[in-house]
């Protein structure tokens, strides 16, 4: 059974411990350099900090065991025609890949589902690499594909460029509401 805590800046160097092996261990082949300029330019202790200090900002541990298995971060974030008071983005999602397969993405789709309706939101969105093992995870879990475009990233490789928008309702009734074309 996963445990899922909120992180506090007390944890940003564990936090940036795991954001970084995980984001290796699942993306460096998208990148020349092994991704050293994008980790670069988004984990450090200031981002972080800049970021639990935002509102609308939080970010999770998941244990497995006791054990730090992986991390997520969840934003309060705007995907048109939907207002931002509407949407929760989970804007990372990560695990090292030996706590892959064990059922914990499971337990924390439920929780970040919980979390979205406490919060009286309607539409749980994300972006995830066209190429990644995530995207037949996210599709089993609900989410639809809205959107694809081409990153231009330096360092990044041409034939991996693509990432994908998804989305899931979790209020039918107010998703529908915002839906274009709809008044």
């Amino acid at each position: 059974m996963a445990t899922i805590t909120n992180c506090s800046n007390n944890d940003i160097p564990l936090l940036l411990d795991i954001a970084i092996s995980s984001y290796r261990e699942t993306y460096e082949y998208l990148w020349d350099d092994k991704g050293n300029s994008y980790i670069t330019r988004i984990y450090s202790n200031k981002i972080l900090e800049e970021e639990m200090a935002t509102e609308g900002v939080d970010y999770f541990f998941v244990y497995d065991d006791n054990t730090p298995a992986g991390y997520f971060k969840t934003t309060e974030n705007a995907l048109a025609p939907h207002d931002k008071k509407d949407c929760l983005e989970i804007e990372k999602l990560y695990f090292l890949k030996r706590f892959t397969r064990k059922g914990i993405g499971k337990q924390v789709m439920l929780f970040i589902e919980n979390l979205a309706r406490q919060r009286h939101k309607s539409l749980i969105w994300l972006k995830v690499m066209e190429s990644g093992d995530a995207v037949p995870f996210y599709k089993a879990h609900g989410f639809t594909q809205v959107d694809s475009f081409v990153l231009d990233y330096p360092h990044m490789k041409d034939e991996y460029k693509v990432i994908l928008t998804f989305t899931r309702c979790i209020n039918l009734y107010r998703c529908h509401e915002f839906s274009p074309g709809k008044p």
